[in-house]
């Protein structure tokens, strides 16, 4: 069944909490998209909650909270729900403590692990566990080949040996063009060891959308299900949605322009 076109105006009265993708939803690269700002604020006088659930893991929660401050937007730490805020529970859960990990990600990713209890080791040393933060503050193609080297090495190893912590494979840059993320060089590593015989799939963890660790943090910081996430991307919003029991809405602003997955389509959050 296709999705039903609606406008953000005509869902208020229907959820209790609104979950907001950044990039391609409320911002891009460039700053704030056309009528975020009025949505935000409308929500709110409703008595919404709103949060943003982003895989953005390039910083810490309250670094994303001062970035959307600059643009505008009154978002705390505490209305970020992001898959780099939850690398603290993985790590304690997996008991991490100290675990040396190489880290891909620009300075702030890094501190992000380090606070998170992880030992962030460079390309050469022993074998390590690989967390996939960012797509950017490292030399590319060493740092992923070593990267896939510490993955096979490790395979069989217990517990999981590469951490997706953004999924995402592409994100809109703004001006209709689009960059690879996080989640496209995992993908590439994943090629790299299965043409190398290896098959690292069950070794794989990932943390942010489409996967349930984000979604349940979203629900809980909002104390309700009964919530509406609007996002861009079908593959990681929409699905993600959907599989955790969330309505979906497609907001075509970012990379996907159809979704039969979703509940909803806005063209936009001011039409």
């Amino acid at each position: 069944m296709a999705a039903e076109p609606r406008t953000l105006a005509s869902l208020v009265d229907a959820y209790d909490a609104f979950f907001f993708d950044a990039y391609g939803v409320l911002c891009d690269h460039q700053g704030p998209l056309p009528g975020a700002h009025e949505a935000i604020a409308g929500l709110r006088a409703a008595g919404k909650t709103t949060l943003v659930v982003t895989n953005d893991a390039s910083k810490p929660p309250a670094a994303i909270a001062d970035r959307f401050s600059r643009w505008g937007f009154s978002f705390t730490e505490r209305d970020i729900v992001s898959s780099g805020g939850l690398l603290h529970s993985f790590c304690a859960a997996h008991g991490l403590d100290g675990e040396p990990a190489l880290v891909l990600g620009p300075k702030a990713a890094l501190d992000l692990a380090t606070s998170a209890g992880l030992h962030p080791v460079g390309p050469d040393a022993a074998p390590a566990r690989v967390f996939i933060l960012d797509e950017m503050g490292y030399d590319f193609v060493p740092t992923v080949e070593a990267a896939t080297h510490h993955i096979v090495e490790r395979v069989g190893r217990p517990g999981p040996q590469l951490i997706v912590v953004n999924p995402d494979v592409i994100y809109p840059q703004g001006n209709g063009r689009f960059g690879l993320a996080a989640g496209g060089i995992a993908r590439l590593i994943m090629d790299m060891a299965a043409a190398r015989g290896v098959d690292i799939t069950p070794a794989t963890t990932f943390l942010g959308k489409p996967h349930a660790p984000i979604f349940d943090a979203a629900v809980t910081r909002a104390n309700t299900r009964n919530a509406l996430m609007l996002g861009d991307q079908v593959a990681t919003d929409i699905l993600g949605a959907r599989a955790f029991g969330l309505d979906a809405a497609l907001v075509c602003t970012g990379i996907s322009a159809r979704a039969d997955e979703a509940n909803y389509v806005l063209a936009s959050l001011t039409d």
